[in-house]
């Protein structure tokens, strides 16, 4: 009866490991987290208990990676549809507007991966971003479409029906929902 305890703990334990390393882990390194720092301003006349100091919290030296990068490479390598994400890229291209039935903003985005995925925001639901240029910065929550050109994020705005999540767009601290 031991044998059998000990051979069935073993599966146990060799399933969670196989599961654990199906999953991609996080990693951070020290250029990618905010560092803390403090100073202390002597004064040699004041005793130690009163003298000031001063701290500061400095920003990455390099973007932290988006929780969906690995979920929008997975959604177009399975040609996925309907897949909640949000993440950020670079705008590389900016399209003309799709004016049939309703109106969307469309521009493509290069993700830190190296994918491109397209952005249709529709513009009857939500605010155009106006002066959009290419190089902007662009954060986005949406839902993915498979295509074979790497794929398209849309619902970036609030949904009046709420049948889905709200999305939205950000630039340059503003938000499009």
């Amino acid at each position: 009866m031991k044998k059998i305890l000990l051979i069935f703990l073993g599966i146990v334990v060799s399933i969670i490991i196989y599961v654990y390393d199906l999953y991609p882990q996080r990693s951070y390194h020290s250029a990618s987290m905010p560092t803390f720092s403090t100073t202390t301003i002597a004064d040699p006349a004041e005793p130690v208990e009163t003298q000031k100091i001063s701290w500061s919290i400095s920003p990455p030296e390099t973007p932290i990676k988006p929780l969906d990068s690995d979920r929008i490479r997975n959604a177009f390598l399975h040609h996925e549809h309907g897949v909640p994400v949000h993440g950020y890229g670079n705008v590389v291209r900016i399209l003309g507007d799709d004016n049939r039935g309703s109106r969307h903003q469309k521009f493509i985005l290069k993700l830190s991966s190296g994918q491109t995925i397209l952005i249709a925001h529709n513009i009857d639901l939500a605010p155009r971003i106006n002066g959009l240029e290419i190089g902007d910065s662009v954060s986005f929550q949406g839902i993915y479409e498979w295509n074979s050109q790497g794929g398209v994020v849309h619902w970036t705005h609030h949904d009046p029906s709420h049948r889905h999540p709200g999305g939205w767009l950000e630039i340059g601290g503003r938000s499009y929902r």
